[in-house]
C-alpha cells in the first residue's frame, strides 16, 4: 500500500512475499543515521566453542539455570558464571527477552512500512523521536534505496494497518511517502543468530562498543 499526504485517496494497495536474510555476523562498524554516516566504534572480543556453545544454549532457552547451562557447556558451575557474566559485560548479550507470538496477541497482520521523509537534521531528529513513541513498531531501521526508513509492524487486520498509517505515521510532519508491503508467509521468523557452525566461527571477534 503506497500513500503520499497529498494523494490518500489515490492510493493503492501492493502485496509482496517478504524474504528476510539473516546476518551472520556479530557486528556492523558502520550504519546510516538519518542525513549522515557515523561511525560505531568497537573494539574486538575474542570467543572461544564454549563461549559460541553457551550463547547457543541461552539462544534457545535464556531461562536456561546456570548449573544446567554448566553440564551443558562442559564446564563447572563458577567458571560458567565467570564467562556469562563477562559475556554480559562486554555487550555480547544485550539483554534477556520473552519472545511473543504476535497473532496469539490477535495482530494478525504483519508489513514492512518503507518512508520517504524530508531531509534536514531536525526533522530526523523530531521523526526519530515520534517513530520511538509509536506502538506496534517491532524494528525501524535507516536504510539506503529510493525509501529513508524501512519499519517491521503488527497490526490486528489490514484496516487497523489502514488506520494506524494514515492516522499515526502521516501524522508525522516530516514524512513525504509511504509503501507498505504485507507478509502473505513467513519463511523464517528467528530472532537469534545462528551459530551452528562453530568451527568457522572461531577465531572471529564479536563487537563491543
Amino acid at each position: 500500500m503506497e500513500v503520499s499526504p497529498n494523494r490518500a485517496g489515490n492510493s493503492r494497495v501492493s502485496c509482496g512475499l517478504i524474504a528476510a536474510v539473516g546476518f551472520r555476523w556479530f557486528l556492523v562498524g558502520y550504519a546510516v543515521r538519518g542525513l549522515s554516516m557515523c561511525r560505531e566504534e568497537y573494539t574486538l572480543v575474542k570467543l572461544d566453542e564454549i563461549d559460541l556453545r553457551i550463547l547457543q544454549a541461552l539462544q534457545n532457552n535464556a531461562r536456561i539455570p546456570v548449573l544446567d547451562l554448566a553440564e551443558h557447556v562442559g564446564l563447572s558451575a563458577t567458571p560458567c558464571s565467570r564467562r556469562l557474566r563477562r559475556l554480559e559485560d562486554e555487550g555480547i548479550i544485550k539483554k534477556y527477552v520473552a519472545v511473543l507470538n504476535p497473532k496469539a496477541m490477535s495482530l494478525d497482520v504483519t508489513a514492512f512500512l518503507s518512508v520517504r521523509v524530508r531531509h534536514s537534521p531536525e526533522l530526523a531528529a523530531k521523526f526519530r523521536a515520534a517513530i520511538l513513541q509509536l506502538p506496534n513498531i517491532r524494528g525501524c531501521y535507516s536504510v539506503t534505496g529510493s525509501y529513508d526508513y524501512l519499519l517491521l509492524v503488527n497490526a490486528k487486520d489490514m484496516q487497523a494497518l489502514s488506520q494506524w498509517i494514515l492516522e499515526k505515521v502521516h501524522s508525522i510532519p516530516s514524512v513525504l511517502h509511504t509503501h507498505t508491503s504485507i507478509v502473505l508467509e513467513s519463511i523464517k521468523d528467528e530472532p537469534s543468530f545462528l551459530l551452528r557452525d562453530l568451527s568457522a566461527l572461531k577465531g572471529h571477534g564479536a563487537g563491543k562498543k
